[in-house]
This record gives C-alpha cells, sequence and structure tokens, in this order.
C-alpha cells in the first residue's frame, strides 16, 4: 500500500520537470521502494528492517544523490531538484502512512522507519495503521488527483503547442 501515493507523485510533478519523461517522474517517487528490493536481495534488509533504503538519513542521502545524478545527466538543476524532492517525498509518504496495520491483518503495528540505522529510533505518523477503507480512499484519491494534474498540464500544453494554439 501507499504506492498509488507515490505514483500519483510522479504524475503530479510534471508541470515541474517538463522536460522529464512520466516513467521517470514516477521511478523518482518510487526509487526507495525500488532500493529496498534490491537491498532485501542482496540481503542488507530483512525482516522489516528498512534502514538502508527508508530511514530518514539514508533517504536523505538518495534524494541528494538523485539531484546530482539528474543535474548531470538532464544538464539542468531544475530537473536535478525535482527529481531529489521526488525521492525525498517517497520518506515524507511513508512517514505520514506507515505503520500500515491496516494492510498487513488489521492489528495496529508500531513505528518502522529508522531516523538513522538499525536500533536507531523508528517514526511513522501511522495513517493506514488501522483503517483499510481510509487507506484505499487515500491511495485511490491520490492517484486521481495525480492523474487530473498531469492530464490538465498535458492537454495545455499540447493546446499552446499545436498550430494556431494560444
Amino acid at each position: 500500500m501507499a504506492a498509488l501515493v507515490h505514483v500519483a507523485a510522479g504524475f503530479a510533478a510534471k508541470p515541474l520537470g517538463e522536460r522529464v519523461p512520466v516513467g521517470i517522474l514516477v521511478v523518482g517517487a518510487a526509487f526507495l521502494d525500488l532500493l529496498a528490493m534490491v537491498f532485501s536481495y542482496a540481503g542488507l534488509e530483512r525482516n522489516g528492517s528498512i534502514p538502508w533504503s527508508h530511514g530518514l538519513l539514508m533517504s536523505i542521502g538518495w534524494s541528494a544523490a538523485m539531484f546530482v545524478l539528474a543535474t548531470l545527466v538532464s544538464r539542468s538543476r531544475r530537473i536535478g531538484l525535482v527529481m531529489g524532492l521526488l525521492v525525498l517525498s517517497h520518506w515524507v509518504i511513508d512517514f505520514i502512512t506507515h505503520p500500515m496495520g491496516a494492510v498487513f491483518g488489521g492489528q495496529p503495528l508500531p513505528p518502522d522507519l529508522p531516523l538513522l540505522f538499525d536500533g536507531s529510533p523508528k517514526v511513522g505518523l501511522g495513517l493506514y495503521n488501522s483503517s483499510i477503507g481510509a487507506a484505499y480512499a487515500i491511495e485511490f484519491g491520490a492517484m486521481a488527483a495525480g492523474l487530473a494534474i498531469y492530464v490538465v498540464y498535458t492537454v495545455r500544453r499540447r493546446r499552446k503547442t499545436a498550430p494556431g494554439g494560444a
């Protein structure tokens, strides 16, 4: 869960990252989850412990790394900033929604986002900790809003660039 909110953030960022394909924006917003899969496969993160991909300190580091990489590739600080902020938006969204007890059996769970590494305090407001209905409403509502922003931006841009457009 919370994956749709991350995807929605990528779609909603399109007006800020005009030259960036929307798929790349979505990857930026979902980047921490992609890292979590890689780190889990490599054995660095296990049993719900996610300090390397989702710890606040590392999330800031991954955001900075994305800023540098995207700036170098695109030769645009603006695009670098958009991509870096999308990576950081992932942690902010997870901070609001985690832990996700309603999604995993309905039992409230303790906070699961480490501030630093294993053994450091863990945080999470737990929006998805009790109501699966609220979780789905937020997920699908965010996705609808993100898509709406993307579609409105795309339609307006096409009208401006069309022959005879405003």
